[in-house]
């Protein structure tokens, strides 16, 4: 599943997974970074190993990608989200961050401030009660306190949320 994001000079991040080779198989998270003509800058990167991955870039150029880690080898509803930020040039800055739990879905954005949320989404609401969550975090990861609950529609519709950041006015 490809995501991609722009950056406030233009660029662009892209990243995507690859599907699984055979059975058993374990997808690879792969980063791309391009110009603001789209044209290529590097050469795509292998960041992970995980699926539905996910993108947003902060207003220095850094920019944050998820994704879900391999899920256990027993049975569960909920795989560990996992995220690396990257500085401008496309260089991990930090460690891999642990971002909680999901069942299908993590898509961070970045806020103005530098900090990110990232929406998280489950398919068993029905199950155990939110469909998902909106929380807060600082770029090394840490929690901020930020928690919202996503509940699916009334008519049973569901599907990844999407968030979108805004500048405070001024900004």
């Amino acid at each position: 599943q490809d995501q991609i994001a722009r950056s406030a000079d233009g660029s662009y991040v892209a990243v995507r997974d690859d599907a699984p080779a055979g059975p058993g198989g374990q997808p690879t998270v792969f980063v791309r970074r391009l110009d603001a003509r789209g044209n290529p800058v590097g050469a795509e990167t292998s960041i992970a190993r995980g699926s539905n991955p996910g993108v947003a870039t902060f207003s220095d150029g850094s920019f944050l990608v998820t994704w879900l880690a391999p899920p256990p080898p027993t049975f569960t509803l909920t795989v560990e989200v996992q995220g690396q930020v990257f500085d401008a040039s496309g260089a991990p800055a930090g460690a891999v961050l642990a971002l909680g739990v999901t069942g299908a879905s993590a898509r961070p954005t970045a806020l103005a401030d530098g900090s990110f949320v990232l929406a998280t989404f489950g398919n068993f609401s029905r199950v155990n009660g939110p469909s998902g969550f909106v929380r807060g975090y600082t770029r090394t990861g840490a929690e901020t306190g930020f928690v919202a609950p996503l509940h699916e529609d009334a008519c049973g519709i569901q599907g990844p949320p999407g968030v979108a950041g805004a500048s405070p006015p001024g900004v």
